[in-house]
C-alpha cells in the first residue's frame, strides 16, 4: 500500500525533501525565554520530539511544503478523499518518529517504508460516513425514498430511526450521551424529509463532498420545477433547500460513520426564511 505518482520525478523529490525533514540541524529548540520570544506560535510549523517543541526553521519549511504539495496534488485518489491538513498531520507524525529514531542512533527507515507509514496514517482517517440533511421544501406523498444511488431522499421515520440506534455500539457504555443522542434526533430529524449521502473519505473531506452531492440533487428538482412551472416561476412560491441554506436560524447536523455505526451531532447557526413544501 502506497501512493501512486503520475511520474517518477514527483518521487525523487519526495526523497530529496524527506533528508532535509529528518535532519535535526534543520529544526530551532528554544532554550531560553529569549529563544520563545522569537517564535509566532499562530504562524510556526513545529513537531514535538520527547516532549519538547521543535519548529521549522526556513529550510525545512520549504520542503515541508514540497513534501505535502507533492503528495496531495500527484495522488488523485488521496486529493478526492482527504483534505490537505490529513497529509500535512500524517507527515509531520512520520517525521517525528524518524528524528525520535535518529537521536537515539536507531536505524532509520528506507524512504519506501516510510511513503508506506504515511499512505496508512491517511488511510486510516479515511472511511465510510453517512450525512444526513434536512431538506426544506419537499415532502414525499405514497413513497418512502428517491434513490440516487450514493444519495437519496428519506423521510426519517420511526423505523429509520430504530435502524441507527440498533445498529449503534458508542453508546452501549454511557447512558447519557445515549439519551442525549436520542433527544435530539427525535426532535431535529423524527418525520423530516432528509437527503442521505453516502462518501468516503475523512470527514471533513467526505463532509464537503456529501454538500456538494446534496446540491447537485436539489438543483436536479430546481430544474424539474422550472420545466414544469415555468410560466409562474417568477412569483417565487416553491423552493427547495438544505436547511443551513434555507436562511432559518440554525442547521442541525447528523452523520454516522458506518464501520462502527457511531453518530456524530453539530449545530450550524443560520438566518430565518419560511419555505413552502411541495409533494413528490
Amino acid at each position: 500500500m502506497s501512493f501512486i505518482f503520475k511520474d517518477n520525478k514527483s518521487e525523487k523529490q519526495l526523497a530529496y525533501s524527506w533528508n532535509i525533514l529528518v535532519n535535526p540541524k534543520n529544526y530551532f529548540v528554544p532554550r531560553t525565554v529569549e529563544d520563545y520570544r522569537k517564535i509566532d506560535f499562530f504562524r510556526s510549523h513545529q513537531i514535538e520530539i520527547n516532549s519538547q517543541k521543535w519548529f521549522f526553521t526556513d529550510k525545512s519549511i520549504l520542503e515541508l511544503k514540497n513534501f505535502v504539495n507533492c503528495i496531495y496534488s500527484n495522488d488523485d485518489d488521496i486529493q478526492n478523499t482527504v483534505i490537505y491538513n490529513t497529509v500535512y498531520q500524517s507527515t509531520l507524525r512520520e517525521i517525528e518518529i524518524e528524528i525520535i529514531c535518529k537521536l537515539v542512533s536507531k536505524p532509520l527507515r528506507d524512504f519506501q517504508k516510510v511513503s508506506e507509514a504515511i499512505f496508512i496514517r491517511i488511510s486510516e482517517e479515511r472511511k465510510r460516513f453517512e450525512f444526513f440533511f434536512i431538506l426544506e421544501g419537499l415532502d414525499l406523498k405514497d413513497i418512502k425514498e428517491i434513490d440516487f444511488v450514493d444519495v437519496k431522499i428519506i423521510q426519517f421515520d420511526e423505523g429509520f430511526r430504530n435502524y441507527i440506534y440498533s445498529h449503534r455500539e458508542q453508546f452501549d457504555n454511557n447512558e447519557n450521551l445515549d439519551a442525549y443522542t436520542r433527544r435530539f434526533i427525535d426532535k431535529n430529524f423524527l418525520k423530516q424529509v432528509v437527503i442521505k449521502c453516502s462518501i468516503f473519505g475523512d470527514f471533513k473531506k467526505a463532509q464537503e463532498l456529501a454538500r456538494f452531492r446534496a446540491r447537485e440533487v436539489i438543483n436536479y428538482f430546481r430544474y424539474l420545477i422550472c420545466v414544469l412551472c415555468h410560466q409562474r416561476i417568477y412569483e417565487k412560491l416553491i423552493k427547495i433547500d438544505i436547511l443551513s441554506q434555507a436562511y432559518i436560524q440554525r442547521e442541525d447536523l447528523l452523520a454516522r460513520e458506518t464501520n462502527n455505526d457511531s453518530i456524530i451531532i453539530y449545530c450550524v447557526r443560520c438566518r430565518q426564511k419560511k419555505f413552502r413544501k411541495i409533494y413528490y
